[in-house]
């Protein structure tokens, strides 16, 4: 009870002198060694507690007196409660790369999903210093449980471009997942490795997927200015059905870089890729103005989606007149119609209804014509 009573309250020379540190000295006071429950229940309270800063360096010392004494840190990284897991990955990280790396690690073999979160949230936290468990971390991109694949791909991105090889393997996974997860952790990671994986991220694409080209898209943006001119270059080769979705991801990146890569587009034999090039080039608006004379012989292309995309981007561009949305298809215009009876029909008369008022004036058959 004394010993529970001190470690409670955190008087840890009262601890040391009812649990010495040599077993010699326990066996000669009788010392009594606490259950591993309550061990377990005495680390959740001191990590989750609120401390007064004076208070900080002694509730630090039980912590570690309880790591020591056997209190287990994998229940704390499973336990149901949000914060106790990141309470529990924070002491985690706070042990240092070495052991507190090396712990973690561990714990992302084991069975419970959120213990595996937990210990990835950890090496997150220890960034850079823990690059040494990134393929360990870059496993989990395939995890079948989304919390331990997000914390895995936070983490990833943390530790920087000595994680992006591991990464760029899982791009080709057969897991959907798996390939979303990579590419969402090699956009995290950043600019420092566009010219490495920036290629094979612009190859997803065209996934089956949907999921997976929205995150290869968001990666490409986060890879920086030069990952455009591969988004280009997928738009020139890819299916005809990624071809929306390659457009949308190249807009998306803007800048005068996607301009430079458009242009050359614009000359394509396929017309398909021709009409996109020009739709990319016409929501691009004032970076993309100065080009709009690269537009104007696709006006007269024999394609007629050619034709409209170029005129509705000349247009959008502020150098055309705008186009109504049914009549800006880049065919001539129908002539008008042909009035043919202008009055009224034979044997009809027209009549009030009684009383007068809106809509009083009718048409309708003469009684005559029915006799």
């Amino acid at each position: 009870s004394a010993l529970l009573a001190a470690l409670e309250d955190s008087q840890m020379h009262v601890v040391y002198a009812l649990r010495p540190l040599s077993e010699v000295w326990q066996d000669s006071i009788q010392s009594v060694a606490l259950d591993q429950a309550v061990l377990d229940r005495l680390l959740r309270e001191k990590i989750t507690a609120k401390t007064r800063p004076q208070q900080k360096a002694r509730v630090k010392e039980a912590i570690q007196w309880l790591l020591d004494a056997g209190a287990s840190l994998e229940s704390l990284c499973a336990d149901k409660d949000f914060e106790v897991r990141a309470a529990a990955a924070g002491l985690l990280a706070g042990l240092g790369a070495e052991a507190g790396g090396a712990r973690a690690a561990e714990l992302l073999k084991i069975e419970d999903g959120q213990s595996r979160a937990t210990a990835a949230e950890a090496l997150g936290r220890l960034g850079r210093e823990s690059a040494r468990h990134a393929e360990a971390l870059a496993h989990l991109l395939g995890d079948s449980e989304t919390p331990v694949r997000m914390a895995a791909t936070a983490a990833l991105g943390k530790l920087g471009p000595a994680a992006a090889a591991h990464c760029a393997a899982a791009l080709a996974s057969s897991k959907a997942r798996e390939r979303e997860a990579a590419c969402e952790a090699l956009g995290l990671i950043g600019p420092a490795v566009a010219a490495e994986h920036a290629a094979a991220v612009a190859e997803l694409l065209q996934d089956s997927d949907w999921q997976v080209p929205t995150a290869a898209a968001n990666a490409l943006i986060r890879l920086g200015p030069s990952a455009t001119e591969h988004c280009a270059a997928m738009l020139s080769r890819c299916s005809t059905t990624a071809r929306p979705a390659v457009a949308e991801a190249l807009v998306r990146m803007g800048g005068a870089e996607a301009v430079q890569c458009l242009l050359p587009l614009l000359r394509s034999s396929d017309y398909g890729v021709r009409k996109h090039a020009a739709e990319c080039l016409g929501q691009l608006g004032a970076e993309a103005r100065p080009y709009a004379a690269s537009l104007a012989p696709l006006k007269d292309d024999s394609e007629r989606d050619v034709r409209r995309a170029a005129n509705q981007a000349i247009a959008k561009l502020g150098l055309g007149p705008g186009l109504p949305t049914e009549l800006g298809n880049g065919d001539d215009l129908p002539p008008p119609p042909e009035r043919i009876d202008g009055g009224r029909g034979k044997g009809e008369e027209r009549v009030g209804h009684k009383g007068g008022g809106k809509g009083g004036d009718r048409f309708r058959r003469s009684r005559s014509r029915r006799r």
